[in-house]
């Protein structure tokens, strides 16, 4: 009796044990094959963007960024109606369908933030990741420019 019982617990925990490591294990390769996923979809994507977006004492900005195949950023923002235009280069990287751009450059705001919407658009985040919503949320989209 005492052998039998020896034995159902000795069952019970090397099923225990490989139970557990067989949960790591797909937590493991769920893991691997995201990051696979936003690598293939990082070399994958580039291109430029444009639109018009929203200015506070102008008609409007027309912001071109370019995601480049290297993982470089080049953004260009011209205010309609003025002489004024602004150029800045970064670094890009994709996590889900969100693209976070760094800028080291800049100390105040050293991130900007996209969401990849479809092959031919995308849209512009504010500092805490969430699409803009209201009237004005149509201009905060960049369509990819086709060459």
């Amino acid at each position: 009796m005492v052998k039998q019982t020896a034995f159902s617990i000795s069952l019970v925990i090397a099923f225990f044990i490989i139970s557990c490591n067989n949960g790591s294990q797909n937590v493991s390769e769920k893991s691997e094959s995201k990051t696979t996923n936003e690598n293939r979809l990082e070399k994958s994507f580039s291109g430029t963007f444009s639109g018009t977006t929203p200015c506070a004492d102008c008609p409007g900005i027309k912001t071109t960024v370019s995601f480049n195949p290297d993982s470089t950023f080049i953004e260009n923002m011209e205010y309609l109606e003025r002489n004024t235009s602004f150029s800045d280069t970064g670094k890009w990287r994709i996590s889900d369908t969100i693209i976070t751009v760094s800028f080291p450059s800049k100390k105040t705001s050293p991130e900007r933030f996209f969401k990849i919407q479809s092959d031919s658009t995308i849209a512009m985040l504010d500092g805490d990741k969430k699409e803009i919503e209201g009237a004005l949320e149509k201009y905060y989209v960049l369509k990819k420019l086709v060459k």
